[in-house]
């Protein structure tokens, strides 16, 4: 679970500690140790370890109700919302009401899930609560997360006079007010940049898309533009409201149609309607087709990706990426053949795109099939046109490892690990390797790694299961 508690807040809350350490009230000797424990833990940032000084502290004294706002920070900053609404409680039944509390109440609940209790609590604690950025910032993702556009640029703006140096406030108000009007987005935006250290790629990209497509003076082509670019940037959210804007001004512009869809897809919605909508509008179209097709794919229905496909590759021949996804869906089916003969195709469209050699690596790798012939080719040509991608790296020494060339494999892992060494499937490819190389601790570490660095994951998963068969007798 992601923080919700500013960074800012730590200090201050550690600075309240070393108030009740010299407040002339003297705290009992048997909370001076957990409590400078506390503070010493507010002070480096280790919340949860803070929250634990607080609840010994606590146990020694439980009337010492002063602690229980404290604690509940620290389990909020730390993500552990039950333990913050458990403090609160108490909080509320020993000492004075105080609208903070009601804040921190609201945050434990909007983590929790309960967006609506969440949002009576900030309204009962109302200026309290919306002079904290911590939670206008979630007020914001919140309504982001739902769809209220309206709440989104609300929250935002009024972050951005809580927060009048923070660049990041100013970009996500830039690129939420260019899905309704681009260029009055574009004040917010070159602030961002401005603030920015070295500048911001994002505000500067969303600027150029807006000053370029504002040429053609047409405010859907233009709200168009801004919502793929903000696919690009992965702002699916975003891209979504801006597709929508776009149609909603020309209903006919079956692309911008088609891009909302695949937006609401790629958001957690489902953009079925509108893309069939789009592909029945124009079916000489072949991006509705084709987003039909990573539709049905991503959906777990690769015979309906297939079929969608074909008929956007009949449409598109020249297009790589539909070859890709094609080659993609055959896999899924299992169709090996038909899924090697449409990776290589994409590869032939687009020689000198790495992303396509990438793909076609990768499917060679992962199935054993033609590692040498075609995989290891593939791989080298992926990494050849793009030297600094960890990825490609990785995928050329997993295939010489596979291929049993151990040396030039360590060589090239250790050269993908330089450029990440947080990658697990890397750590993994390591791990395998050391063991070929009868270095078993070494390998072990590497496993270890790749497993702690994907918990939840397939390769941390494989990783578990290989350190598993090396504690087996």
């Amino acid at each position: 679970m992601r923080q919700v508690v500013s960074p800012r807040l730590a200090p201050v809350v550690g600075a309240v500690v070393a108030l009740l350490l010299l407040s002339p009230t003297a705290v009992p000797h048997t909370l001076a140790g957990p409590v400078r424990q506390a503070e010493e833990a507010f002070a480096r940032g280790r919340s949860e370890a803070a929250l634990e000084a607080l609840e010994a502290a606590l146990a020694f004294e439980p009337g010492y109700a002063a602690l229980h706002p404290l604690a509940a920070q620290a389990a909020l900053e730390a993500a552990l919302p039950e333990r913050a609404v458990d403090h609160l409680r108490a909080a509320e039944a020993m000492l004075t009401p105080d609208p903070i509390r009601i804040c921190q109440q609201g945050l434990a609940l909007a983590m929790l899930g309960d967006l609506q209790g969440a949002a009576d609590s900030w309204e009962t604690g109302a200026a309290a609560c919306y002079d904290r950025p911590d939670i206008v910032r979630m007020i914001a993702e919140q309504a982001l997360a739902s769809g209220d556009r309206e709440t989104a640029l609300d929250s935002l703006e009024r972050l951005t006079v809580l927060e009048p140096a923070n660049p990041t406030t100013h970009l996500h108000l830039g690129l939420a007010l260019a899905t309704r009007d681009p260029e009055a987005a574009v004040g917010s935006l070159r602030l961002a940049d401005e603030l920015t250290d070295g500048g911001s790629a994002a505000a500067r990209e969303m600027m150029r898309v807006i000053q370029q497509a504002s040429r053609e003076d047409d405010p859907a082509f233009t709200l168009a533009s801004v919502g793929q670019s903000l696919g690009e940037m992965g702002e699916w959210r975003l891209a979504a409201w801006a597709f929508r804007e776009a149609i909603t001004l020309y209903p006919p512009y079956v692309e911008a149609r088609a891009y909302y869809g695949l937006a609401l897809d790629q958001s957690g919605s489902d953009g079925l309607a509108q893309l069939q909508s789009a592909a029945e509008f124009s079916p000489q179209n072949p991006l509705p087709r084709f987003f039909l097709g990573v539709h049905w794919r991503a959906r777990g229905e690769p015979q309906a990706a297939v079929v969608e496909l074909l008929v956007a590759a009949e449409l598109d021949p020249a297009n790589p990426s539909i070859a890709a996804e094609l080659g993609g869906a055959y896999e899924d089916l299992g169709e090996m053949t038909s899924a090697l003969a449409a990776l290589q195709y994409a590869t032939d469209l687009a020689p000198r795109q790495a992303g396509f050699w990438r793909l076609l690596a990768e499917f060679s790798l992962r199935n054993g099939i033609q590692v040498r012939e075609i995989g290891i080719p593939a791989a080298r040509n992926a990494y050849s046109l793009a030297p600094a991608d960890p990825v490609a790296c990785d995928n050329l020494a997993y295939g010489h490892y596979l291929a049993g060339e151990f040396a030039l494999a360590e060589r090239l892992i250790h050269r993908a690990l330089e450029l990440d060494a947080a990658r697990p499937a890397t750590q993994y490819h390591l791990g395998l390797l050391l063991l070929e190389l009868h270095q078993g601790a070494a390998a072990q570490a590497a496993l270890e790694t790749a497993a702690q660095l994907d918990p939840e994951g397939a390769i941390g998963a494989l990783a578990e299961r290989t350190l598993e068969g090396l504690r087996s007798p």
